[in-house]
């Protein structure tokens, strides 16, 4: 969610052999389960309450064209096989009718969802699955994508400035060092809105640390909180500690120092992949990269020296 399927699907149209055609973009999640297969296919006048005249659906309006349906997963069962039936013989027919209508439709649909799970659980078909399932694009997260965090910043300041009369806006190093280390867990989505809100109540041209959300903004407080603190090295060795008193060791300097190896032999066997490492830990993506700033766990290239 939030990754920017919908535009992935909207290059893929304007791109290809059908960009002269219509393209029509459907949330799946956004239809009352009643309303769905006649919002897909149309329905007569008087095919149920509420319908005073025909109306075309999505598929009949994008003839020649492509479909985008997002959130596939939340298809009701009743409305996945009518799509299982027009994939498969390019015709339907409107809600309320006998007669069928031929299309001929891309359909591009996308989901976050685990879609094995569901077929497994039952909430989807197997057969409409396989059906869809004929190429796949993996859009990844943006905690998988940090090269593009800086230049989507910079894109979004400048939008925004321009929509709230706020042109020449820029953001200091320290804020955008926070940025790109934050998780973003709710993708592009997340970022775009925190850049909107901090060009808004900015009091100068420039975006400071202040004006991040609370949640990126506590990224920076936790790297300074008084714990014990451990470095090492992409060996493995530690290469720092802070001193304890001789001859002292309390249960909670013992608790974190292990928590500590814990992560950082999790990010040694994930070849130091934050994300692989926090499944293995079975923590959230969050949690793992606030305890590594807590922990001053970070991968350390040490340099041969010349002789």
């Amino acid at each position: 969610t939030g990754t920017g399927k919908e535009l992935v699907a909207r290059s893929i149209a304007q791109w290809g052999r059908r960009k002269d055609r219509p393209l029509i973009s459907v949330n799946c999640a956004g239809i009352p389960s009643d309303l769905v297969e006649s919002t897909l296919f149309g329905h007569e006048r008087g095919a149920f309450t509420g319908a005073s005249q025909r109306s075309q659906g999505v598929f009949e309006s994008a003839d020649g064209g492509t479909v985008f349906l997002d959130e596939i997963g939340e298809l009701p069962a009743q409305a996945q096989a009518a799509m299982l039936r027009v994939l498969e013989e390019k015709r339907f027919s409107r809600v309320g009718s006998t007669s069928e209508i031929e299309v001929d439709v891309r359909v591009i649909a996308a989901t976050h969802r685990d879609m094995e799970a569901m077929c497994e659980a039952g909430d989807f078909r197997w057969d409409l699955l396989y059906r869809l399932n004929a190429m796949t694009l993996h859009v990844p997260p943006l905690r998988e994508r940090l090269d593009e965090i800086a230049p989507l910043i910079q894109r979004f300041i400048q939008r925004s400035g321009e929509e709230n009369q706020r042109p020449g806006m820029t953001i200091d190093r320290a804020a955008l060092s926070l940025m790109e280390q934050y998780t973003w867990p709710g993708n592009v989505r997340e970022l775009r809105n925190a850049v909107e809100r901090a060009v808004v109540i900015a009091r100068e041209l420039e975006i400071g640390v202040e004006d991040l959300p609370q949640s990126v903004r506590d990224l920076a407080l936790s790297s300074t909180q008084e714990i014990p603190r451990f470095t090492f090295s992409d060996d493995g060795e530690e290469a720092g500690k802070e001193p304890a008193e001789a001859g002292e060791y309390d249960l909670r300097g013992e608790v974190e120092r292990y928590e500590g190896q814990l992560i950082l032999d999790a990010l040694r066997k994930a070849d130091w992949d934050r994300a692989k490492a926090a499944d293995v830990l079975n923590l959230p993506l969050r949690t793992l990269a606030r305890k590594m700033a807590n922990h001053g766990i970070r991968k350390v290239a040490y340099e041969q020296e010349e002789e």
